[in-house]
This record gives structure tokens, sequence and C-alpha cells, in this order.
């Protein structure tokens, strides 16, 4: 009976080893991802065995059987898990039931609890590894599948229980345990070769993924043909070194490199060569070399050649599209072809970028360290870390005293508590910091700079790094103050010039405009300082004009402003003076001051002064138009005699923009034809003939019509237009002399009135009026030349010089408004004067009781004396002519005889008339 149960159990036992191959070949030839599938073909098996375990089972009695189907469910719940087991268990169930009989309950209570176990068992050790069960783990955990078989038996009544226990005890504590330890230990053997497998076979994977992935190139090459060379070259030159060798036959390593097969690459070389597969590269690496790396070649298999199996070093690589990269090289001989050299792997690692940073970095720190600009690297909190040459000499301090401080060191106190804590606010809140800051040397000395701070963050977009650069700017500052000041204020006299002056006006304006206060304005010009520079030189006048400006501020008080603002012309701005009396008193001052003499190289000079003064916002609102207001005042002031001071009135600038609007019309009159000339006949009082008349012009405006030549000739004169007006009336002149000396008398002459601006200015030529006589066939005597008293007396080189001139062209000159002015006898005499013309002043009130006729008498007497001739103007009754012609007075004219009046009825006048006709 028992040897039949061993028997039997040992049948079970190779059925479950032939399981475990069953169900090995199964796995290994059918490889399927889908873990279900797997799990329930591998549950479908250990069913099946479980059948046929069932099916060849020891039969005890009809309808109990026992058999090996705990050790199958048992090694299935630990090693399969629990789908497969599950369905194991219920093919195993099903089968049982199919058997029947009375060992139906124990024979299902067997199977379940046998899985059961072997599920748990496998949970319990899952988490430290299945294939860590040792043998004797394996044999206890039979023995716990056999206690529960042993249980199950006593599902029978006890004492058939006892009768089954007793037979099947020891096979089944012998044969059974054995068998789950053998069954377990293979199915976990073949785990761990699984496992082993799919390791490898991942670890390949992985490789391979590192090896074409890889960040570096990666190249394998076969260098069996230098290994060859080489050992060939060391026997045959034992005594040269591989690197002195192919120095001398640089043409062999050539053939070396050409030598060298590309075995493979991965994808990082592939993009490093600029290849776009491995076909490319079937020329091999010559292709990559040039003359630096070919030597880079030669140093490497001197390495190999010592023996040495990897050699580094850096190069220049050039890819097949021409492209050049700096690369990192690491030749290494792959272990096992140390002495055949068969496979070479060649890292190489793209370093253009890292050398760009290099490169950056050097330029950088040679920046840092040779900028003219001083810097410094500070931590978050300031203290100094690092600063370049150009801190040291700014400074004075080396960068060993200050590292470890912070640029406190420097304070020089000019800043307050306050703008510190406002400028590191800044720093930490926007992490940049730039103004202008006053600092102090090691010396002591104090000075302005431009400073600039600006904040490196970390990873973590923390302050990690300040950067300070600052430059000393006290040169810059200082060449600003200076050039501040040459824009600002007179260099002569220090005070403030035009452009200050204007500011200043125009912020005081804004003041007075909130306050309501008025703003006095008073220019001040010094008279007849160009005389003084041209009799005394500039120096003196310069000397002058510094003492003036001393005087001037003496007579001012704190809110005044006093600047130069012209050559001679100082402007004073009074802010707030309102009251008429305290304005004459500082006027008063200052032309009292500038009275008083001024001691300068021995000379005691004495100042007049004219001052014009307007008020805001009484006369204009805006500083530009009350500077014109005061100019106007002064310029009134001038024209009253000077040593004057004069208050601006409206009716000034009425009078002034009609000289512009006159002056402007000038420029248009002569070439619209716009000027008549009027004659007045001079008649000769002793023959009562009309041999000669007196040219006046007239102006026909278009617009305002006939306009004085007392309201134009000034303008004229002034503007310069006088002298073309001047040549004008002369060649109109001489054409009309010409004519009337063929139908009047062949002795006529007209009188001309010329302007002193004409004789003083170079660019009047009388050498053009002498040829125009000469084209109209007149001598120079058919013209009178009228000048004023006042003219002679002034009469300079250029004056003098045309007064002779026409004196020796044989034009007569005859001296205007004689009695008016200042005359001088000798000048008289000098310039040969022709004819002295009484001014109508004298002749207008004229009686035989009155002044003006001893003055009349007196003058003729004189003039007669001195050969000179008399015409008396302004002749108006019968009594002024015969006292005239009782005094032995030549000529006159005025409107007793006629006015002045047009060419053709001047003509039709006087042509024919007899030379004795009464009048």
């Amino acid at each position: 009976m028992i040897n039949s149960v061993f028997l039997v159990l040992s049948q079970n036992a190779a059925l479950l080893i032939a399981m475990l191959f069953i169900y090995d070949f199964i796995s290994r030839q059918w490889d399927t991802e889908n873990q279900r599938l797997r799990d329930l073909v591998t549950g479908v098996i250990a069913g099946l065995v479980v059948t046929i375990i069932m099916l060849t089972s020891w039969q005890y009695e009809e309808g109990i059987i026992f058999d090996a189907r705990s050790v199958l469910l048992g090694v299935s719940g630990l090693c399969l898990g629990v789908i497969p087991t599950f369905i194991a268990i219920l093919m195993a169930v099903v089968v049982r039931i199919f058997l029947a009989g009375d060992g139906v309950i124990p024979g299902i209570g067997i199977i379940v609890s046998s899985g059961i176990i072997g599920v748990l068992w496998r949970t319990y050790r899952l988490p430290k590894g299945l294939v860590k069960l040792s043998l004797t783990e394996l044999w206890c955990f039979g023995f716990a599948l056999q206690f529960a078989y042993f249980a199950s038996v006593f599902l029978f009544p006890l004492d058939k229980a006892l009768q089954i226990f007793e037979l099947i005890l020891l096979p089944v504590l012998i044969l059974y345990p054995l068998a789950t330890m053998m069954l377990s230990y293979l199915f976990i053997d073949r785990l761990k070769q699984a496992q082993l497998s799919k390791a490898l076979v991942l670890s390949e994977e992985r490789t391979k993924g590192l090896y074409y992935h890889a960040p570096a190139a990666i190249w394998e090459e076969d260098w069996s043909a230098v290994s060859n060379a080489l050992k060939n070259i060391q026997r045959d030159h034992p005594a040269v070194s591989i690197s002195e060798y192919f120095k001398q036959h640089r043409d062999q390593a050539w053939e070396l490199v050409s030598s060298i097969k590309i075995v493979g690459v991965n994808d990082a070389a592939l993009k490093l060569s600029g290849a776009a597969s491995k076909d490319q590269l079937t020329d091999g690496i010559t292709q990559f070399f040039d003359q630096s790396t070919i030597e880079q070649f030669i140093d490497v298999i001197e390495t190999f050649a010592q023996g040495e199996q990897v050699k580094e070093c850096e190069s220049i690589f050039v890819d097949l599209n021409g492209e050049r990269r700096w690369i990192e090289v690491r030749h290494a001989l792959m272990p096992g072809y140390e002495d055949s050299m068969g496979i070479v792997l060649i890292t190489t690692l793209d370093i253009t970028s890292l050398k760009q940073k290099e490169d950056a970095l050097r330029l950088s720190s040679s920046v840092y360290e040779n900028s003219q600009e001083a810097m410094s690297v500070t931590d978050e909190s300031g203290t100094i870390l690092s600063v370049n040459a150009a801190f040291s000499t700014i400074t004075g301090y080396s960068q060993e005293e200050v590292l470890g401080k912070t640029h406190s060191i420097l304070k020089s106190g000019k800043h307050d508590k306050r703008f510190h804590q406002k400028m590191w606010h800044e720093i930490i809140t926007t992490g940049r910091w730039e103004g202008e800051i006053s600092n102090r040397r090691k010396n002591g000395e104090i000075y302005a700079e431009w400073l600039s701070v600006n904040t490196i963050c970390d990873e973590n977009n923390q302050p990690y790094r300040r950067i300070a650069l600052f430059s000393d700017i006290s040169q810059r500052k200082a060449s600003e103050s200076l050039i501040e000041r040459q824009a600002n204020f007179d260099n002569l006299t220090g005070l403030p010039n035009r452009r200050m002056f204007i500011e200043h006006l125009n912020r005081q304006i804004d003041l007075a405009l909130i306050l309501e206060d008025p703003i006095q304005l008073l220019l001040i010009d010094l008279d007849r300082l160009t005389d003084i520079n041209d009799s005394l030189g500039y120096l003196v006048g310069d000397e002058l004009i510094k003492q003036s400006a001393v005087k001037i501020q003496d007579c001012l008080q704190a809110p005044h402003l006093v600047a130069r603002i012209a050559g001679d012309v100082f402007a004073v701005i009074l802010p707030g003076e309102e009251r008429q009396d305290e304005i004459d008193r500082i006027v008063e001052c200052i032309q009292a001051a500038l009275a008083t003499a001024c001691e300068i190289d021995n000379h005691n000079i004495y100042l007049t002064s004219s001052i014009g003064i307007a008020a805001f916002p009484t006369h204009a609102s805006t500083s530009e138009v009350l500077i014109q207001c005061s100019n106007l005042a002064l310029e009134n002031a001038k024209q009253q005699g000077r040593n004057q001071r004069s208050h601006y009135v409206p009716l000034m600038k009425q009078s002034t923009q009609y000289k512009y609007a006159v002056s402007t019309d000038l420029r248009k009159a002569l070439a619209s034809d716009q000027f008549r000339l009027f004659y007045q006949p001079i008649i000769d009082l002793k023959t009562q003939n009309v041999h000669k008349a007196e040219a006046l012009i007239r102006w026909y405006h278009p617009v305002q019509g006939i306009i004085s030549p007392a309201d134009f000739i000034p303008v004229a004169e002034a503007t310069g237009a006088i002298i073309e007006i001047g040549n004008w009336v002369f060649t109109e002149a001489v054409k009309q002399v010409e004519s009337w000396r063929e139908t009047i008398a062949s002795d006529f002459q007209i009188s001309i009135n010329k302007s002193p601006i004409q004789f003083k200015s170079e660019d009047v030529h009388l050498s053009n009026w002498f040829d125009y006589l000469a084209q109209h066939g007149l001598s120079g005597e058919a013209i009178v030349v009228e000048m004023t008293e006042g003219l002679l007396m002034d009469s300079g080189p250029v004056v003098a010089s045309k007064l002779f001139a026409m004196s020796d062209a044989g034009m007569q000159i005859a001296l205007d408004d004689f009695g008016t002015g200042y005359s001088s006898l000798s000048y008289i005499k000098k310039y040969d004067v022709d004819y002295l013309k009484i001014d109508q002043a004298f002749v207008s009130n004229l009686t035989a009781e009155s002044d003006d006729s001893a003055i009349c008498e007196s003058v003729i007497a004189m003039a007669h004396k001195l050969g000179i001739k008399v015409i008396a103007e302004g002749i108006e009754t019968k009594e002024q002519l015969e006292l005239l012609t009782q005094w032995g007075c030549d000529y006159g004219q005025g409107y007793y005889f006629c006015k002045p009046i047009p060419a053709d009825q001047f003509e039709q006048k006087y042509a024919g008339l007899k030379a004795d006709q009464d009048y």
C-alpha cells in the first residue's frame, strides 16, 4: 500500500516538474507584453497539469483519492500569482466535483487551502523579493502546505480520517515538502533568469540609447593599420621617438590617417560632422583633418606607443560644410584591443560655446582690470569682494585695504543720512541706482564721482552680487562750472551777462505775476565810451567799465540785479519797486556815482550816463517787450543830449514803428520811382536874375502821400539808404542843370544837399560824379554842394579829402544853416567855402529893430571880408528883402520869391526871362 502511495506521488512530482518545463517553454516561445493574457494561459496550463495529476492519483477507495495537487497549487500561488492560481483552483475544483465520491469536500478543501497559502506566502514575501527565498524557507513553505493537507483529511469521519492519516503521513511529509521545495526553487530560478535576461536587454537598450543619443559625439574607429605601422617603426627605428619620426615623415602620418576606418558613430557625431548618415563618412577621417589636427594625431599615437590607453586634448574640427568648431577630444583604446588597436573609441564634445564664453570671460576680465572706470564687486549687503586698478587709482586705496569693507570708507560727509537711505532703498527695491555723489580719497581730498550700481541675482532671483562703476568727474565738474560761468557771466566785470539777465528777468516776471508786484527795468549807457577807447585805448576803457560796474552795484540793494548786456550798456532789475521817488533816488544815485572821476593810469576820467526806464506790467507783459520799452526810453535819453534819464511812454514805440515802416519802404522807393526833385530859385539880389536853384527832394508814397524830407532823411541816414538817394539826387540834378543851361542861363547852377553820411562813407566815390558830369559836357561849377557847419567842424581825413577833391574839380561849396551851430573861421578858410547860407531862423523874424538884424549884417560883412558870398534863406517879406539888399547880401531865396516847385513849372516860369525883370 505504502509503495503504491509513493509510486503515485512520485509520478505526480514528475508531472509537476514537467509542468515547469512546459511553462518555461511556452513563456520563452511566446513573448507577449499582455500580462493578463500571459496569466490566463499560465493558469490554464497549471489547471491542466492539476487535472492530469488528479486523474493519475492514488485511490484509497471509491471517491477518495490522494495526489500532489496541493504542491502544484501552493507553488502556483507562490510563484505564479493570484490570477493563474485562481484559474488552476477553479479547474481543479471542477475536476474534483466531476470525480465525485466521499472525498469531494476534503479534496476541494485541499485545493483551495493550498492555493490560498501559496498566494498569502507570495504576498508576504513579494516586497522583499521572491528571488531571495532560501531552500529552508521553501522547505517550511512545503510543510505548511502539507499541514493544510492533513487538516483537510479530518473533514472525513474521525475513524476514517485516522486510517487515511496513518496511511499517507510518511509519504506526504517526506515527498511533498521536498517536491514543493524543488519545484519552487526551479520556478524561482527561472524567475531569476527572466529578470536577469530582462535586465540585460534593458541594459543593452540603455547602452544603445546612451551611445546613439549621448550629447558627446562618439566615433568607433579601426586603427589596426596604425598599430601595425607603429610596431614596424619601433622595430626599424628604435632610437627615434614616434613624434620625431613623423615630424620628419609627415606624409606617412597622413597615410596613417587615411588608413583609419570608421566603424560606427552616434547621432551626435553625425551632427558634429555635418553628415546626414554614416554613408557620407566612408572616406574616413582625413576629410576632417588639417595641419593643426595632424600634429595632435601624432601626439595621440605617441601616447599609445608609450603604452598609455587614453589621450585627451582640445582641437579645431572642420565639418563637411567647412564650419570650424572647437572640440574636446578623448582617444581611448577599447579594453581587449590594446595590442591591435582594433577599436579606438573617440569621444568629442563641442566646446565652441564654452570657448566663446571663456574668451568673453577673459575679455570681461581684461576690461575689468584695464577699464578707466573704477569697478568694485560686493555681496548683497555691500561688503567689497573685489576692485579693479582704476578703483585704486581714483580712491588711493589698494585692493587689500578695502576687501571685506564697505564703500562707507569713502564717505565725504557731504551727504546726510537720508541721502544714503534713499540710495539703498532704490538699490534694494529696483536693483540699481545711478547718480552723482561726493566721496573722499585716502589722502582726504573730496572729489565728485558719477556712480552706477547694478545687482546680479542668483537662480532664485535673489540678490547675489552688486557691481559698482564710478568715474571721477571732478575735472568735468570744474569744466562745466567754467563753461556755465562763461555762459552766464561777463568775463570783464563778473556781472551776469545778457543770457543770465534774461533768465533772471523771466523768473522775476513769473514771480511778479504771482505776487502782483511791479518790476522796474533800467538800461544804463555809458556816454561817449567809444571816444575814450579811441583816445586812451581799450585797456583804459575796460578798466572804466569795471569801475562803473562797482559804482552801479554800490547803489543797489540785495533784491536788485545788475548785469552787463552789451559793451557799454548795463541793465538793472528792480523787483517790487513801485514808489516813483525811490526809483528816482536809485537812478540819481547811479548817475551821480558814474559822474565821479575815475583815476586810471594817471588819467582822471569823467563819464556821464543815459538811463532808460520801463515798468512791468505797466508798459509790457513779457521780458522781451519790457527790454524793448526800456531801450526806447534809453534812445530817447541819448537823443536829449545824453546825461539824461527817460521814462518810457507809448509814443516812443509808435515813433519807432513809424521809422521802421519808413525804412522798409525806403528800400523800394527808388526802384518804384517814388522820389521827385522840386526846385526853389536863388535870386541875385543885385540884378534880380535867376541863375541858381536849390534841389529839394520829395517822396510820393503810394499810401501815405507826400512824406516830408524831415521825416525820412534821418531814417535814410540811419539805415545807409541816404548814399543811394544822394547819388540819385546828384544824377537828376546834373541832367536838369544841363537842360536849364540851354533854356534859362548858360551859367545856371543847381545846389544839392549832401548828407554827412555821404561825406564820411568810403562807399561814395566822387570820381563817379566827376565822370558823370563829363559825360554830360559839364564842368564842376554846374553843381553847388551844400553841407552843414557841424560836418565842417567834425571833418576827418575822409571828409577833408572829398572837400579838396570837389574844390579841385571846380565844384563850389555852400555852408548851410550858418549860425545855428559852432563855426570856425579857420575851417571855413581851409576848405575854401564859396557861400554862406544864413539860416532862416535869423531871417524869418528879421526887422530893422530886431536882434537878428545885427547878426545878419555882421555875417554878411564877415563873409565879404573873407571873400565869401552870402545867401539868405527864408525871405518872406519885402522889408526883409530890402534890409538884406541894403547890407549887401548877394543872394536870397524864400517864399517871397517862390516856393519849391517841380522842374517843368520852374522852367515854364523862368525860361526866357530878362535879366532886368522886376519882382
